[in-house]
């Protein structure tokens, strides 16, 4: 590595360390750091900078010390051949040219943390300064940036090869006020966060407004007054906006929340009661649903908005054709909450979402195994995502769900703190993990993609069948019918 020249210096710990200015980027300050499920310890996770999605290690883990909290820190870019990863240390002092320093290889360090990470000491007057060697330091591994895309391309080829029953077909399921509704998945585009609309005058009463949605215009419906039944609105807690297609526009209904996503036969699907159908034959309920006893009435797009509410959904169109854009080519997401921590799967590999029912332990399988569930009575292979991961344990609240996807040809679900929603993300806002030629423990296996997503947040795209396609091959065999859900 280069011995000459000029040097950023930082500190860590206490102790004075430095690297070739030739590898430095930028240096910022320490900012919001995602992390990364099953990383190597050192690894911090990664940060949103400009656009671009970097990985950062703690310099202070990789070389054994303890970091002080209280320090807010600040990152060092380095871009090493083209492999660009952050650096997190206390503080970043100077930049030096050292054109009178001395360098020693025979003073580096011989503590075992340390070996092989140190490139030697730096004297100058009376100041020591140790050179790290940043290639040593991440970890620089050819080995992992060829797992990576063979993963990326695995991802794709199990979205193509993805057959869905064409008998079968999913539910997104909500709530107004008590009573429970659905929606055709084939319908939704994304689930949204509801925020604060612009309000259209002489509009009528249950449309609430337009809100901006990636630079599109998105009329917002409050359905439960569309339906004239009482509910919370953006009021309740858990609140969602529910996307729909129209041909060349879409509208948001406001919903009190998300229940869960059902995969339901069609033959399941009765005929909605003559007395809800107008005197012109139209009824703003499609068909009714009855699952494990619940009632769920599935509504008709078409029937709940007017002229005018899709003529302010083409008002998108409009603009985009002015600004003589096309359409962006999406990726559409199911983002859930683990540890507080945003994941996504595609949505061609989930099968159906639902609540946690009974779970019968299995003996002899791993420690993130839940155990096995009946739906519907097919036997289902529970895992916890958190304890994959190696996350703290704690009791799960109701807001927990169940993912249920196909895994090596068996179902498994996926247990986790809560789903978020359906969202929709630009192919070109989806990147590869960046964790190419950096040695990031499993993380490099589990990470299919990262999504750069509105206000920075970082969604992490998993491979399910690198999380738990082993355990899916080693469970098909061990599973007994388990209880009725």
């Amino acid at each position: 590595m280069e011995k000459s020249g000029g040097y950023v210096e930082f500190g860590v710990g206490g102790e004075h360390f430095a690297v070739s200015l030739g590898s430095v980027r930028e240096i910022v300050r320490a900012c919001a750091i995602t992390p990364i499920p099953s990383a190597s310890a050192h690894v911090k996770g990664m940060i949103a900078l400009r656009d671009e999605v970097l990985p950062v290690v703690d310099l202070a883990s990789r070389l054994g010390m303890a970091r002080d909290p209280e320090v807010e820190g600040q990152i060092v870019i380095l871009d090493l051949q083209g492999i660009v990863v952050g650096l997190l240390v206390d503080e970043a002092s100077q930049v030096s040219s050292l054109g009178d320093a001395e360098f020693d290889a025979g003073a580096a360090p011989q503590d075992p943390g340390r070996k092989g990470l140190v490139a030697g000491v730096l004297r100058t007057g009376e100041r020591l300064l140790m050179l790290l060697d940043p290639e040593a330091v991440l970890s620089i591994d050819p080995e992992t940036l060829r797992r990576l895309r063979d993963t990326a391309s695995r991802e794709k080829r199990t979205e193509k090869e993805t057959e869905r029953d064409e008998n079968l077909f999913s539910v997104v399921t909500f709530t107004l006020g008590n009573d429970v509704y659905g929606f055709p998945l084939e319908d939704v585009r994304e689930i949204i966060r509801p925020s604060r609309p612009a309000l259209v005058p002489e509009a009528p009463p249950h449309v609430r407004g337009v809100i901006n949605v990636r630079g599109s215009i998105l009329p917002v419906v409050d359905l439960g007054m569309r339906l004239g039944i009482s509910s919370g609105g953006d009021a309740s807690e858990g609140a969602k906006i529910v996307v729909l297609d129209y041909g060349r526009a879409r509208t948001g209904f406001l919903v009190d929340g998300i229940r869960e996503v059902l995969e339901v036969s069609r033959d399941m699907l009765q005929e909605p009661p003559a007395v809800t159908r107008t005197a012109e034959g139209r009824s703003v309920v499609s068909g009714i649903l009855d699952v494990r006893g619940q009632i769920i009435a599935l509504l008709d797009k078409q029937v709940l908005v007017s002229s005018r509410e899709l003529d302010l959904a083409d008002v998108k169109d409009a603009a985009a054709g002015a600004g003589g854009g096309g359409k962006e080519r999406m990726r559409t997401f199911v983002v859930f909450l683990e540890n507080g921590q945003e994941f996504g799967l595609p949505i061609g590999t989930i099968r159906e979402i639902t609540r946690r029912s009974v779970v019968a332990p299995l003996p002899g399988v791993p420690a993130f195994v839940e155990g096995v569930m009946s739906i519907r009575g097919e036997s289902v292979t529970v895992v916890s995502l958190r304890k994959r991961f190696g996350g703290d344990v704690h009791e799960r609240g109701e807001e927990s769900r169940i993912l249920v996807a196909n895994v090596s040809g068996v179902s498994l679900g996926f247990l986790v703190d809560s789903v978020v929603g359906v969202e929709q993300v630009p192919e070109d806002r989806l990147a590869p993990p960046p964790l190419g030629g950096v040695d990031f423990g499993e993380a490099g296996h589990f990470v299919s993609a990262v999504g750069h997503l509105e206000g920075g947040r970082l969604l992490l795209v998993l491979d399910a069948e690198a999380v738990f396609g082993e355990t899916a091959r080693n469970v098909e065999t061990t599973v007994p019918a388990g209880p009725e859900a």
